[in-house]
């Protein structure tokens, strides 16, 4: 496989059927860090807003997952996925590759965009926080229920939780959620103990990972159930307070 053939096979594609003005290239196989079998991820800047927000081709017989968008369109989406802590278009751009641009040097402007978000984290207020902890503890909440009603969607809703719990640890510290596949190893790095317990929940089966999973919830969130978080007074004016849930742009 000749990863240039690939991507100039994708560019050529990408001129012809989305008019494309600008691309930018991404994924595991241009990081060189992905696993055997990996793919190329394209942004590809249009002209006007695509019929489909997401393409999968192959050229060369090489998956390419492909985001087509206007700048608007692009725009809007890396700044709602860093208003919501997970920013996944941030991370494309900043390790991507941008093999052409438009005249204005759009896809540019966003690649700078993206590493000065990245740079400055999520900036959650104290409010968006506790928000966020009261949607981890009822995630918990689900699954343990889900457990004692053994519900086929209990597993399901562990991996939700342990998701929302992991989460929970990067924004207390100032922190984006990383890519599932270095969650733990990230993880591991910030709370080596909550790492471990979260890695126990997932190996666990049945009523073991329900009762590591209340562990965890206990180390991470001070609170296991949902409704511990509106058991006093300061929680409630916090609720109060809890306007603006979305942190300031750059």
């Amino acid at each position: 496989m000749d990863p240039r053939a690939v991507l100039q096979a994708a560019c050529d594609w990408a001129r012809s059927d989305l008019r494309a003005t600008g691309v930018l290239a991404g994924g595991s196989l241009q990081r060189g860090d992905g696993p055997a079998g990996g793919e190329f991820d394209l942004v590809v800047l249009c002209p006007v807003e695509p019929p489909r927000r997401f393409i999968r081709q192959r050229f060369e017989g090489v998956p390419v997952d492909v985001v087509p968008g206007t700048a608007a369109g692009l725009r809007r989406e890396l700044d709602a996925e860093v208003s919501a802590g997970r920013p996944l278009m941030a991370h494309l751009l900043d390790t991507g590759e941008l093999l052409f641009d438009d005249a204005q040097g759009t896809l540019a402007h966003l690649v700078a965009l993206a590493k000065a978000r990245l740079q400055r984290g999520p900036g959650f207020t104290p409010a968006v926080l506790r928000r966020n902890r009261q949607l981890a503890a009822g995630a918990v909440q689900d699954a343990l229920d889900a457990f004692k009603a053994r519900s086929p969607e209990a597993t399901r809703a562990v991996h939700r939780a342990v998701d929302a719990l992991a989460a929970q640890c990067f924004f207390e510290r100032g922190r984006f959620v990383p890519r599932v596949r270095q969650q733990l190893s990230q993880l591991r790095e910030l709370d080596p103990q909550a790492a471990q317990l979260l890695h126990e929940v997932l190996t666990l089966q049945g009523l073991d990972a329900g009762t590591k999973l209340r562990d965890a919830a206990r180390r991470l969130l001070v609170a296991e159930a949902f409704f511990d978080w509106d058991a006093t007074v300061a929680a409630l004016q916090a609720e109060q307070a809890f306007v603006d849930t979305q942190p300031g742009g750059v």
